[in-house]
């Protein structure tokens, strides 16, 4: 009657152990999704803002050129006038 028993109980293991297996299985395919996603999302992310860095760095450019165009006409407007 004993031995039924420890018999019964290491199928019931192995059982567990199977399903255990299996949903190890379905959480290893389901990160690895979603760290694939995640990747994806940050690899747009870079573009953005290597994008944006990009436009900020040419409305810098075109800010100094402008401000010394400005400055220029300032300085020698006033002596072009004759007074």
């Amino acid at each position: 009657m004993n031995e039924a028993l420890l018999h019964q109980d290491i199928g019931s293991l192995k059982a567990q152990v199977v399903s255990m297996e299996r949903e190890i299985g379905d959480l290893k395919t389901a990160i690895t999704a979603a760290n694939k996603a995640n990747a994806e999302a940050l690899a747009e992310i870079r573009t953005t803002l290597s994008e944006a860095r990009g436009g900020w760095r040419a409305l810098v450019v075109v800010g100094g050129i402008a401000g010394a165009i400005v400055g220029l006409l300032t300085r020698f407007l006033p002596d072009l006038g004759g007074g």
